[in-house]
């Protein structure tokens, strides 16, 4: 039997992707659409005998859904945060993983696309049997 161990993965991007197709557009010099200049998440895991536990968080920075940035097409930055619980059994012929996971676990309503809602708080079950 192995001991808990604990996992932590944290990353980040910095995008400066602008515009730079025709220095006399109104767009130029602009961050390109739907994209953040800044992003970043983490994910921490309790691997245990018992249950494994884990989060997840996401962020996404303020980004502009055209080309030519300006306060009517900005759209704001949003955080993500999610839960999950998991457990392997051996069977006789195979092993089974059940995973139970909370999403947007704070309920925080954003849009990734413009006039497209994401959904709030949501669950998932999860069974993965391997033979």
């Amino acid at each position: 039997m192995l001991p808990p161990t604990f996992n932590f993965q944290l990353n980040y991007s910095y995008q400066h992707a602008v515009d730079r197709t025709d220095p006399e557009g109104k767009s130029y010099g602009h961050q390109i659409a739907y994209t953040p200049r800044h992003s970043g998440g983490s994910n921490l895991r309790w691997e245990n005998r018992w249950v494994n536990l884990g989060a997840t968080l996401m962020v996404v920075g303020e980004r502009y859904y055209r080309m030519q940035n300006s306060a009517e097409t900005h759209l704001p930055a949003y955080c993500d945060l999610g839960l999950l619980a998991d457990r392997e059994f051996d069977l006789r012929w195979g092993t089974m993983r059940l995973q139970v996971q909370v999403m947007n676990l704070l309920d925080v309503q954003y849009e990734v696309v413009r006039s497209y809602p994401m959904m709030g708080r949501n669950y998932r079950l999860k069974i993965v049997y391997e033979f």
